[in-house]
């Protein structure tokens, strides 16, 4: 039987919020010298499936890479300052966005914008709270112990739980590259691998219809924009992470790109971010689990 999940704080189909403006000037790169990506295999599926919503994982190695983007790639934003980013320990990352049957699998309410794409489509238009709660629920559920803790609009990672989660800001970048260096997740032809303003027509469409990129995840570039656990703060040159809102409202990550996006917005290095606590039409999740 499906769990109750309310969502919370705000209604569906609210104005997406855009995260506070960053400089227009180029940030000054770092002088350290920035690891080369970990030679990778991809990897073999874990044999996870969740038992409730039928999701398939496959298991990320860990290792290091160069986050971001180089000057000279076509549609960068400034935010997006290369420096060295290592992924300490192997997770799990789903082969897909969840989708609107999965969602209403644990949740009674289908927040979709687009719920008339069908129930293979990407569930969209939840909050990041939602996303952390959902995420919650599952594990609940699955009686796995969850991986958040959550206090009015307090929410503490814990990072020893065998629970459903957010993938890190970090390990999105590692899962979504895959060891290559192509613009987007799988191909430097975003016309292979994603969902966007140019041919979707504006809607989302069916999970998995692209081409996978190299360790089997599908849609990481395009079709509806995937939260991460971070809050959004840009990088600089000397400390990746510093920064954030002037006003102290949290903003957290969204990658990913989206069906009605440009292309610039589907590259692997596009980062932006969003209130926690508004409902975002063109938003959806991918869900992660601690691999040991």
């Amino acid at each position: 039987m499906p769990v109750v999940f309310w969502i919370a704080l705000l209604g569906c189909g609210q104005t997406p919020d855009t995260a506070p403006p960053t400089a227009t000037t180029e940030v000054t790169q770092s002088t350290t010298e920035v690891p080369p990506a970990t030679p990778t295999t991809p990897p073999a599926t874990d044999g996870l499936r969740s038992s409730s919503t039928g999701l398939t994982f496959v298991r990320i190695e860990p290792g290091s890479y160069t986050m971001g983007s180089p000057k000279t790639e076509e549609g960068r934003f400034p935010d997006e300052t290369q420096h060295p980013a290592k992924v300490e320990r192997a997770f799990l990352l789903a082969t897909t966005e969840l989708t609107q049957r999965q969602w209403r699998a644990v949740a009674t309410r289908n927040p979709s914008r687009f719920a008339q794409c069908g129930d293979d489509c990407p569930v969209e238009g939840m909050s990041w709270f939602d996303a952390v709660q959902f995420c919650n629920y599952l594990s609940n559920l699955e009686k796995l112990a969850p991986a958040y803790q959550i206090k009015g609009t307090k929410v503490t990672f814990n990072d020893a739980a065998n629970g459903y989660r957010l993938p890190t800001e970090i390990e999105w970048e590692w899962a979504a590259r895959a060891g290559q260096k192509t613009i987007f997740a799988g191909s430097n032809d975003i016309e292979e691998v994603s969902w966007y303003y140019d041919n979707a027509g504006l809607t989302p469409h069916p999970v998995g219809q692209k081409k996978p990129n190299a360790w089997g995840l599908y849609d990481m570039s395009g079709n509806v924009y995937e939260w991460v656990f971070d809050e959004y703060t840009p990088y600089t040159a000397t400390d990746p992470g510093q920064g954030g809102d002037p006003e102290g409202r949290d903003f957290r990550v969204l990658r990913g790109g989206s069906a009605g996006g440009p292309p610039r917005n589907a590259r692997v290095a596009y980062r932006n971010g969003r209130l926690s606590d508004r409902n975002q039409d063109d938003v959806g999740i991918r869900l992660a689990r601690n691999a040991d």
